[in-house]
């Protein structure tokens, strides 16, 4: 049976809620050192500026034990 890890980022809620009617099992939510705000404008113009400069925000924690999971 395949080991399947579902990562996923939610700054809604929406994602989370995906993932679980999706029934993911094993189900990682990505959270960033740095919360993202609420405002959407604000999270916008923040995640543009990390796609065009190449930023990686520091996350939380990673998946413990990946290698546990098909590939």
């Amino acid at each position: 049976m395949s080991r399947i890890l579902t990562a996923y980022f939610s700054w809604s809620g929406c994602c989370e809620k995906l993932a679980a009617a999706a029934g993911a099992e094993t189900a990682f939510r990505i959270r960033t050192v740095k919360p993202y705000s609420s405002s959407f404008i604000v999270t916008a113009w923040r995640a543009g500026w990390e796609k065009l400069t190449g930023a990686r925000p520091q996350l939380v924690s990673l998946p413990e034990r990946t290698e546990t999971y098909d590939a």
